[in-house]
């Protein structure tokens, strides 16, 4: 554990290197260090402090108090993080308040070796600390923390640790950089735990030399009564304070000095702050102690100096202000503009009195309270008109937490520190190769319309937006969506990105972190629906020209409502909104689109698609139960029949390849990248049905040109499975009804449930059945012989199988039944299609009956329960998953021209779009200022009621 020891002696030495030494600033750094040129101290060469926290409260009174001192420990070392290098002064007794701050400090230790590894510990043993612990001792080089056998001793008043917390005070320390300097004294606070008589003594002197005192609420002793003493609490009851807390005899003179100290105390309560142990969250300590320090600091301004603007613009910007800070994050809902660190409250009262200061170096304030989650300054900034440029990106994405080092691994496809050094090179902006790895890790397809500003290098609120989604600050991420424009697409795309942030972080095995991400993500995805909710109310139709009109954010240029729809964020897609434009746009003339002669509707195209599906079903189960067998029927008609079946799946066909391969391409928005549609394409449970149609049906005419006419019973069944799913492929159809389309959802999905079922218990069926098998029939060597209808493994798991469902055929497991079977080798040999006769064997009985005891009791009526499960969770959410559901068949069919007459009109259709030369520039409608005002009205609306929630 590092630990300094101080004296009068060490003072002496540091007054005289203060000296002798010059105070530079070394760059932007913040602060200064204070640069030792004197050779015989140079290995006491020290960083001035840029906060000092002096706790006491040692005393030898042995009455019983207990109080939440791991509370006072977490809330010490907190608020020692939120400056760049804090000292912690204390007495360095054996116990007390001194073995609390010591244990806090060595907790703290601890962290920090296995945060930065072990190696560096066991290979640095002097490594530097941005918290040092001060042990303020009486004798020069005395470590009283080395000695466990000296004595707990009554700690007099010790006027060197008085004069030693002024004389810290009274040293000026240097902020901001190179262009005005700010000399200040150091902050310095006293923070007081239990205590005795001396402790009292010690606050009143203290008041009187303008140090703040921040008292521990409920720690008992000398601090508690002097918060009595302050809250006018009557005398006697102070009387017998006295006497319980510190366990002395009623001593008039000790009384007497005591209340002379409490009424200087009292005299300057305005400096005096209050902490509770029991009811403060501990990061408000931050916000305790600042308050109380910049209550009595006064800012002494040196010098102010202004370099030329390119300079100093691009040297803050290279650097930063605190380049040395660690990335030690504040909860905003504990901290106050007086939190620590201290500059920002400094430095912007700085800024506010001179305009020029605060265009040149506002940004380098707000960089910094973005990089520390300071949601109040960034706000006051952004109101004085500060923002940062593309320049200042680079450093506010290399700053990093823990935390944050994961989400922007899963972010960006390269290290940030390879794309940081091709933005410096000149290869690429660093805002474009945001936006990029934006668009890629929503695997969304560079957009290449030309009236789009993607290559724009230029920054604005939604590339802070950005930043603070990707990092996760919710706050700064609400801050910037408010001050937003098109706050329903950049708020739908979040919730997107959070999303995937959550799923991938949850694979990672943080479910805490996941769980705090998708919360995230819902609250983006709330307020999407809150704008779509007012402005529904307002104005139908310009609601629906938002939820269609193409934006571009980040890379991505698409309209909110199929940017909803490719993502799956139903509660968008399932929207009133968005079921009334879907009515709508049902009854509406697609002509134009289609390019067709005569009018149609999405309705009417669907319901001629319905029809002409429902012919050709039963034209093709016509055709599967008569003629099959032969290559062409001797009936005209049946020949007639025959191809009709071919040109309607193979219109069918064309249709689903046009569709794989996005024929033809939407060039008004970004499309999703290949991979990602072809993925989505195949998980759809209709396409994955259309599919196994059409291969089946490839196949079963390939079987009928090659197989001769005794193997015609392979291309039956490969006819027929092909109509099979085509009947499962027309159960889609019944989607336009709501009632029915939420029975096919469940069936849909339970299915999905069978198929991972049907997995577990194939190695169930399998294993048993070999175990049947290998006692019933042993040395069974004849397991592939004869045709593939005689292969051993149908007859392996047969049984096993037929089980699940209760057929026990007991008969087959003892070896009774002999009939219809040999035991003559030769014979069952010779000839695949005679059965073997089983042998008895009683432990088959034993497993079949385990078996089915294990499969009927246990697998199904889980299975059963799977099910149970996937019916309530979409019973729950019928209305929005049949609304999705609905969404994609109308979106299917309303471009889906009925097979086979698809064959004649799309190559027309074709052919007249290969004239076309240029895209058509969609111009932004005249509408589109109102919906930016109301959508900002109600997001702050939102904001406001929000903020109430969470206030009650």
């Amino acid at each position: 554990m590092e630990e300094v020891y101080l004296m009068g002696y060490y003072v002496n030495k540091w007054k005289q290197r203060t000296e002798k030494s010059t105070t530079e600033v070394q760059g932007p750094q913040l602060p200064a260090k204070l640069t030792n040129k004197n050779k015989e101290d140079k290995n006491r060469e020290q960083n001035t402090p840029t906060l000092v926290l002096s706790v006491i409260g040692d005393s030898n009174t042995l009455v019983p108090n207990q109080w939440p001192k791991d509370v006072f420990q977490e809330a010490l070392i907190g608020t020692a993080k939120s400056e760049k290098e804090t000292w912690i002064l204390f007495r360095g007794c054996n116990g007390g308040v001194s073995k609390v701050v010591k244990e806090a400090y060595e907790d703290y230790d601890s962290m920090e070796c296995w945060i930065k590894g072990k190696e560096e510990s066991e290979s640095n043993p002097n490594r530097s600390r941005r918290i040092k612990l001060i042990n303020t001792t009486n004798k020069e080089g005395e470590n009283l923390l080395l000695n466990a056998e000296m004595p707990f001793q009554n700690m007099k008043d010790d006027p060197s640790f008085l004069r030693f917390e002024t004389f810290v005070s009274q040293q000026n320390i240097s902020y901001f950089g190179p262009d005005m300097v700010f000399e200040i004294p150091v902050p310095t606070a006293i923070i007081v735990c239990e205590g005795d008589i001396q402790t009292i003594s010690h606050i009143s002197e203290a008041l009187e030399k303008q140090l703040p005192v921040i008292i521990m609420k409920g720690s008992g002793k000398a601090a508690d009564l002097v918060l009595d003493y302050l809250n006018k609490c009557k005398e006697n009851v102070i009387q017998e304070k006295f006497r319980l807390l510190f366990g002395y005899k009623f001593d008039e003179e000790e009384y007497k000095k005591m209340k002379k100290h409490l009424k200087c105390i009292k005299q300057n309560k305005e400096l005096v702050g209050v902490f509770d142990l029991y009811n403060d969250h501990p990061l408000t300590l931050s916000g305790i102690v600042g308050e109380a320090v910049v209550r009595i600091l006064s800012m002494k301004i040196e010098q102010i100096h202004l370099a030329g603007a390119s300079q100093s613009g691009d040297h803050m910007n290279e650097h930063g202000l605190l380049p040395a800070t660690k990335a030690y994050v504040m909860n905003p809902r504990f901290s106050t503009p007086t939190s620590l660190p201290f500059y920002f409250s400094l430095e912007y009262t700085a800024l506010q009195e001179n305009e020029e200061f605060m265009k040149k170096c506002g940004k380098v304030l707000l960089l910094e309270a973005l990089k520390l989650n300071r949601c109040e300054y960034v706000s006051s900034l952004m109101d004085q008109g500060v923002d940062i440029k593309s320049i200042d990106l680079p450093d506010l994405y290399g700053w990093q937490s823990k935390k944050d080092e994961e989400l922007v691994k899963h972010f960006f496809e390269m290290k940030i520190e390879k794309i940081i050094e091709n933005a410096e090179a000149g290869k690429i902006p660093f805002v474009v190769a945001v936006r990029k790895a934006c668009r890629m890790f929503l695997k969304y397809e560079e957009f290449k319309a030309s009236n789009t500003n993607e290559s724009n290098s230029d920054i604005g609120v939604d590339d802070v937006l950005l930043w603070a989604v990707i990092f996760n600050r919710r706050e700064l991420a609400e801050l910037y969506w408010l001050r937003g424009k098109d706050r329903l697409w950049t708020g739908l795309i979040c919730s997107v990105i959070l999303k995937r942030f959550s799923e991938k972080i949850r694979d990672d095995g943080e479910d805490v972190f996941a769980d705090a991400l998708e919360e995230h993500s819902k609250i983006f995805k709330e307020r999407c629906t809150s704008i779509l909710d007012k402005m529904s109310e307002e104005n139908t139709d310009l609601a629906f020209e938002l939820l269609c009109e193409c934006k571009s954010a980040w890379g991505i240029h698409s309209d909110p409502l199929n940017f909803a729809y490719e993502n799956s964020v139903y509660d968008i897609v399932a929207h009133t909104c968005s079921k009334k434009y879907l009515k709508k746009q049902m009854k509406v003339d697609t002509r134009k689109c289609l390019e067709m002669i005569w009018p149609v509707s999405p309705r009417n195209l669907y319901y001629s698609n319905v029809i002409y599906n429902a012919v050709g079903l039963l034209l093709y189960s016509w055709f599967v139960l008569t003629s099959t067998s032969t290559e062409y029927n001797v009936e005209g008609y049946m020949q007639i029949l025959e191809y009709y079946v071919y040109l309607w799946r193979f219109g069918d066909l064309f249709e689903e390849i046009l569709q794989c391969l996005r024929i033809p391409c939407d060039r008004t928005r970004s499309r999703l990248r290949m991979t990602t549609h072809l993925v989505k394409y195949f998980y759809n449970f209709w396409n994955f049905l259309d599919w196994s149609s059409h291969i089946t049906l490839a196949v079963a005419l390939c079987l009928r040109q090659l197989l001769q006419s005794e193997g015609q019973i392979y291309t039956r069944n490969m006819f027929a499975l092909s109509l099979l799913f085509m009947y499962l492929r027309f159960l889609e159809t019944f989607l336009i009804s709501e009632k029915a389309g939420t029975i096919v959802i469940m069936i849909k999905e339970m299915l999905k449930d069978l198929w991972r079922f049907i997995l577990i218990i194939l190695f169930v069926v399998l294993g048993v059945g070999v175990y049947y098998h290998a006692n019933l029939w042993p040395d069974h060597q004849s397991l592939w012989s004869g045709s593939l209808s005689n292969w051993r493994i149908w007859t392996i798991m047969s049984h096993s199988y037929w089980q699940l469902y209760g057929e026990v055929d007991l008969e087959f497991l003892t070896g009774s039944n002999q009939d219809n079977c040999s035991n003559n080798s030769s014979l069952w040999k010779a000839d695949p299609s005679m059965e073997r006769c089983p042998q008895q064997d009683f432990s088959v009985q034993v497993i079949a009956g385990i078996y089915m005891m294990f499969t009927n009791l246990l697998l199904v009526n889980i299975v059963i329960a799977k099910f149970s499960n996937t019916f309530e969770r979409i019973h729950t959410n019928s209305e929005k998953i049949w609304h999705f559901h609905l969404f994609t068949v109308m979106e299917d069919y309303s471009r889906r021209i009925p097979a086979p007459f698809n064959l004649l009109v799309l190559p027309m259709h074709f052919m007249k779009r290969c004239y076309r030369t240029k895209i058509d520039r969609v111009e932004a409608p005249k509408s589109r200022k109102y919906h930016q005002v109301l959508q900002k009205i109600e997001a702050v609306e939102k904001f406001r009621k929000l903020r109430t929630t969470e206030l009650m």
